[in-house]
C-alpha cells in the first residue's frame, strides 16, 4: 500500500515499463436474485492481504484486505449471505447509509436513486501481442483517475 501513488514504481519483467500504482477497496456486493438478494465481499483472504489486480499493462488497483474485512467474512461466509425478498426494505435502507468504511457495489435497478450521467468515451487498449497487436475496449465512467471496466463482452482480438 505505501507504493500507491509512488512515481518510481517499475516492472520487474521489463525495467523501462514505469507502473502506476492506484489504491482501490474491498466492496460489499449486494446482487439481486430471483429468491431474493446476495451480500458478499468482492475479495477473500484467510488472512489479512493486498491483492494486486492489473487494469492495463501499466496501471494496477491496489486492494487493501485487512483483519477486519476477514473478520466480516468469517460472520458472513465466503460465499456470503442470502437476504430473502421480504428484507426488500432493509437490504435498501443499508444501499442507502454511507458507509465509508466498506463501500457497496449494487445492482442498479436494486434501489431508486438519482442516477449520475458516466463517461461513455471508449478507451482503447493496445498491447503487443505475438507479431500483431492485442485490442481491448474499456470504459472509464468515473474520468481518467477512475478505473477501468471492459466495455464489451468480446474476447480481446489479436490484429495482424
Amino acid at each position: 500500500m505505501a507504493l500507491v501513488g509512488h512515481p518510481h514504481v517499475f516492472d520487474a519483467r521489463q525495467p523501462e515499463r514505469r507502473l502506476e500504482l492506484v489504491a482501490y477497496p474491498a466492496e460489499l456486493v449486494v446482487e439481486e436474485q430471483k429468491s431474493g438478494y446476495q451480500l458478499k465481499l468482492s475479495h477473500q483472504a484467510a488472512e489479512a492481504t493486498v491483492f494486486l489486480e492489473e487494469e492495463t499493462p501499466t496501471r494496477y488497483r491496489v486492494i487493501d484486505f485487512p483483519e477486519k474485512l476477514v473478520e466480516l467474512q468469517e460472520i458472513i461466509g465466503r460465499t456470503g449471505v442470502a437476504a430473502p425478498r421480504q428484507a426488500r426494505d432493509r437490504v435498501v435502507a443499508l444501499l442507502k447509509k454511507n458507509n465509508p468504511t466498506l463501500p457497496i457495489r449494487a445492482d442498479v435497478g436494486l434501489v431508486d436513486l438519482p442516477a449520475v450521467a458516466g463517461e461513455t468515451t471508449p478507451v482503447v487498449q493496445l498491447q503487443p501481442r505475438g507479431d500483431g497487436l492485442l485490442v481491448t475496449l474499456r470504459v472509464r465512467p468515473f474520468g481518467s483517475k477512475g478505473p477501468l471496466y471492459v466495455q464489451a463482452m468480446a474476447e480481446p482480438r489479436c490484429l495482424p
